[in-house]
């Protein structure tokens, strides 16, 4: 036997012997309320449990919801921008062209 496997079986006889004196020093309703303590214990574990995974459920719903809400005001500044570009751009266009009469006009000494 190695000596882990030896300090292994030593540990475990010294919890056996610590759990009996706490037994026989807490007694029998002393282990009713700890055994009761334990169960409520477990049982609000598990309706944490059960909340977590709500609640995982949710924001990875939220997550889905947010990637396609982003996506669709991005299709959507994209046609904004393609259908604003053209006229823009004749906009720009048409503010060159009126601009030129002046600009004429300046030069000549007409104003």
């Amino acid at each position: 036997m190695s000596n882990l496997e030896s300090a292994l079986q030593r540990f475990g006889r010294a919890l056996d012997r610590l759990e009996a004196v706490t037994n026989r020093r807490i007694g029998a309703s002393g282990r009713d309320r700890v055994n009761t303590q334990i169960l409520e214990l477990r049982t609000d574990r598990a309706k944490l449990s059960e909340e977590l995974d709500v609640m995982k459920a949710e924001a990875r719903r939220l997550s889905e919801l947010n990637d396609r809400a982003s996506e669709e005001i991005g299709a959507a500044v994209t046609l904004i921008r393609s259908v604003a570009e053209p006229h823009t751009e004749k906009s720009d266009a048409g503010h060159e062209a009126a601009d030129a009469p002046q600009a004429d006009a300046v030069a000549s000494g007409r104003s």
